[in-house]
């Protein structure tokens, strides 16, 4: 299992509608019983708790969303009561509300809604004494949570379901792409990665989870589809490589190959849809896919070893050819095997939930210390926000304006993480603000009754939230009029108050922007840890290499907790470069080497995942590939130890070309004997410990050869964050090859 355990699961890039109308009557009901009741200002604090539980949980699967709402209604309770107690003392608002802002800012579980509840809470008068306020904007809440947590019970496999249908369509187009160029299969590559991810963290939202010592139905076929992908992976391998030696060897029977086991993907997809009984499953299903090509793929085998092994062709094509029908009927057993699990009906047992890690305080402070030591980045966006939030805290003091508080607001809203991301949400949240003040003084100015503003209300809301998912800036036009209506529901609202919000809301953003400007270092300040960062990829890169070395060697060394931890240093990197290309004034040429560092790391990555997959048969000599790899190894941890000294890592040394010599050396001798095997009387069907040998070593050939070259491309990247030349090559002793 290569798939990390945590991912984040993003809004859809489609209308939602179920969560618009949702949403939409959790704003709406309230106000209308506010209304009904005469108590329109208690009404619009409980309309208010629930649209910020929306705007904080209004995405992912469905037990995560469990999660997040009662999460976000707890968090609402805690900022309104912070708020409150502060309400009308200016002095402590300044000096409470930025720190508040700032902390959530730096805690995912809890994010802008605390800063917002308390902001709101500390600077505008209370409708009521503030622990019925609490009460009311935490029923507000719990009411949208009620809503959405309604149909749990018979929807609880839904997101298990919907992510194993999605990633299994993507392994349907990931195979697909086996015979497609570079450039399509690494983009299908890192979606089909994304999907598993997706798998991985639903599945972790159940009780049983996806921990390795459950029994759960769910654990196994994620370990089945992952096992389906590395094979994939192998399978493109052995496609480049047949292109490269024989390429009119690959013909018909290969893509013909291949489209059948896309099919059958594809109708395993089709069944994780309607997962259930076994007998609606069978009711459901479509006609299995012929498995007629992979015959003629096998027919096409035996005829070119025939022809090679009697003097008439090239017998390492033929092997190549046969190891692809093999990865290929890996394939199917594992598609058959996700298919039984489906077909059997997915279920999980009710258990009680695992205890949390110890840590405690302890190591809460200790985190601290260690973020302030070394200014990390949670510390700097925590900085960053706390003053852009004091210094529009004081700005509200002094300013003479019923609305002054859209000021900070509107700092709170624009920060982000990076700068770039910062500039561009202030340029959405301006653009939208302005069209959305607008709409939303015309709106109240318009509406004749209570009746009329809370259905231009209700309206609003539906738009707003059926389009957030398409587009910010379109959320922020359609979002602004509804906040306005909501927080001014039983006042009177003009244009000059509208007029008022949006030039408040353009000097937060340009605070923000210019906060984050001003407190944004340069990027050769992180040097030191994109350097270790680097250092300890290619680090833990070498350490897999040697595992797989010792599973090429006949060994069954546990491979799946080091794919994993090598896949996520990767991911951390590449989060760290596209933090470098946010910054104030990126270095082009320098992200782009980086990016070029992670590409090659990732290639890397799947290298050495066809060799697990290639290597490690019983009765097979594997000849020097162990001890190339350890070779390979060896490079790797140099070029972290070079990284770590300030120099810029040497490209591969020449012995691996003698290393990889000795490898086509070997090889021509095992063909040699495995004619000579079927000269003595041997069967051309017959499955001999040097038809093995053969078999595996044309394979491992050429991705050894693609991995010394990435390892080289890789050690070019390097150089770009190398302030030093590149050492002086040693003399090695003489090379055991």
């Amino acid at each position: 299992m290569t798939v990390p355990r945590l991912a984040k699961f993003g809004a859809a890039r489609h209308a939602a509608l179920d969560y618009a109308i949702t949403s939409a009557i959790a704003v709406a009901f309230p106000l209308l019983v506010g209304t009904l009741t005469g108590h329109m200002g208690e009404g619009a604090v409980v309309a208010f708790g629930a649209f910020l539980v929306t705007n904080a949980a209004y995405q992912g699967p469905y037990g995560l969303r469990a999660r997040a709402l009662l999460a976000a209604v707890a968090v609402i309770a805690i900022g309104v009561t912070i708020g409150g107690l502060i309400s009308g003392h200016q002095l402590l608002a300044v000096v409470v509300v930025p720190i508040v802002v700032a902390i959530g800012s730096v805690i995912p579980q809890v994010g802008i809604t605390l800063g917002i509840a308390t902001l709101l809470a500390a600077v505008r008068p209370l409708p009521a004494p503030l622990p019925v306020d609490v009460l009311l904007e935490a029923g507000g809440g719990l009411w949208l949570t009620l809503l959405f947590l309604a149909p749990w019970p018979h929807r609880r496999m839904r997101p298990f379901l919907v992510a194993v249908t999605e990633a299994i369509g993507a392994l349907a187009e990931l195979l697909e792409a086996v015979i497609e160029p570079d450039d399509v299969w690494e983009e299908r590559r890192r979606s089909t990665a994304d999907a598993l991810n997706a798998v991985w963290a639903a599945c972790g939202l159940y009780p049983v989870g996806c921990a390795a010592d459950e029994g759960s139905g769910l654990k196994p076929l994620v370990d089945a589809l992952a096992r389906v992908m590395h094979e994939i992976v192998a399978l493109r391998a052995l496609v480049v490589a047949i292109r490269r030696r024989s390429p009119e060897t690959s013909g018909p029977e290969a893509r013909s190959a291949i489209t059948a086991l896309a099919a059958r993907l594809r109708r395993l997809a089709v069944l994780a849809q309607v997962a259930g009984p076994a007998t609606l499953m069978r009711q459901a299903a479509e006609p299995e896919p012929h498995l007629d090509p992979l015959r003629r793929l096998a027919e096409r085998v035996d005829e070119l070893r025939s022809d090679a092994l009697l003097g008439r062709g090239d017998l390492t094509s033929a092997a190549l050819l046969d190891q692809f029908g093999r990865t290929a009927e890996r394939i199917i057993a594992a598609v058959d095997a996700a298919t039984e699990m489906v077909t059997g009906g997915l279920s999980v047992g009710l258990t009680a939930p695992r205890p949390p890690e110890p840590g405690g305080l302890r190591s809460l402070w200790q985190i601290v210390l260690t973020d302030v030591r070394t200014r990390s980045l949670r510390f700097r966006r925590l900085t960053r926000t706390a003053i852009a939030t004091a210094v529009a805290m004081v700005i509200w003091a002094e300013l003479p304006l019923r609305h002054a508080y859209w000021l900070p607001i509107a700092v709170v809203l624009c920060m982000r993480h990076t700068y770039g991301e910062t500039a561009s949400r202030v340029i959405q949240r301006v653009g939208g603000t302005a069209t959305g003040a607008a709409l939303g003084a015309i709106l109240l100015a318009l509406a004749p009754g209570r009746p009329a503003l809370l259905a231009a209300i209700f309206c609003a809301a539906l738009t707003a939230y059926a389009l957030r998912s398409v587009s910010y800036t379109v959320w922020t036009a359609l979002n602004t009029p509804l906040v306005m209506m909501l927080i001014d529901y039983s006042t009177p609202v003009d244009w000059r108050v509208a007029g008022e919000r949006i030039g408040l809301t353009v000097t937060g953003g340009l605070l923000a922007l210019v906060t984050a400007r001003l407190f944004w270092p340069s990027s050769r300040g992180d040097d030191t840890v994109l350097v270790e960062r680097l250092a300890a990829m290619c680090e833990e890169h070498a350490s897999l290499i040697r595992v797989v070395a010792e599973r090429v060697a006949g060994a069954d060394p546990p491979l799946d907790e080091r794919f994993l931890a090598a896949e996520e240093l990767v991911e951390q990197l590449d989060e760290a470069v596209g933090r470098l290309a946010e910054e104030p004034a990126p270095d082009p040429e320098r992200i782009a080497r980086l990016q070029d560092a992670v590409a090659a790391a990732r290639r890397i990555g799947d290298h050495l995942i066809t060799l697990s997959r290639l290597g490690g048969a019983e009765s097979v000599d594997p000849g020097p590939v162990p001890a190339i790899l350890d070779r390979l190894a060896d490079l790797l941890e140099e070029m972290a130890g070079e990284l770590r000294e300030g120099r810029a890592p040497q490209v591969p040394a020449p012995d691996t070309d003698q290393a990889l010599g000795v490898l086509d050396d070997f090889l021509s001798g095992v063909t040699r004997r495995r004619r000579a095997e079927v000269a003595a009387g041997t069967g051309l069907s017959e499955i001999t410990p040097l038809r093995r040998t053969l078999r595996q070593a044309v394979a491992v050939r050429d991705v050894l050869h693609a991995l010394r070259g990435d390892i080289e491309a890789l050690g070019h990247a390097l150089r770009a964050v190398s302030p030093l030349p590149a050492r002086t090559p040693v003399s090695r002793p003489p090379s055991p090859w």
